[in-house]
């Protein structure tokens, strides 16, 4: 198998080395709550605007050649531009051990992976902006 130059295998796959490596990746989400509310919502990115959802959380991934406070001042500025709303946003760090949501990173992977018959070289460039999450199962 060869690699295309995203890394990928032209096989549409990651070999497990570079999938390790993506799944290391620092990274943040913006998820929102209303004050006394139950239920999160996350900031998505469409293709020309942003947006929330209650399935789908942006994943702002720090690659090797950016600088995380440079990530992180990006996402302040959408997570201020989302609070205006009467709700609550907070930034985390997807490492977070007390992060409240189960983030898909198989799909992520999946969407991530290469395509040659996209312009972009990947197979879904929306869920690899936007990977599916669910709530934590609480412990009790």
């Amino acid at each position: 198998m060869s690699f295309n130059n995203h890394g990928r295998f032209k096989d549409h796959t990651f070999d497990e080395t570079e999938a390790k490596r993506l799944l290391a990746l620092p990274g943040y989400v913006i998820l929102g709550t209303v004050p006394g509310g139950n239920s999160l919502s996350a900031v998505i990115e469409l293709s020309f605007a942003m947006d929330e959802s209650m399935e789908r959380v942006l994943f702002w991934f720090v690659r090797p050649d950016m600088k995380a406070e440079n990530v992180l001042k990006n996402c302040e500025r959408y997570r201020e531009m989302f609070s205006k709303g009467g709700k609550e946003f907070k930034i985390w760090d997807v490492r977070d051990p007390e992060l409240p949501i189960e983030i898909n990173w198989e799909e992520w992977l999946w969407a991530q992976s290469y395509d040659d018959r996209k312009v972009s070289g990947v197979r879904d460039k929306f869920r690899g902006r936007n990977p599916q999450f669910k709530m934590k199962e609480i412990p009790g």
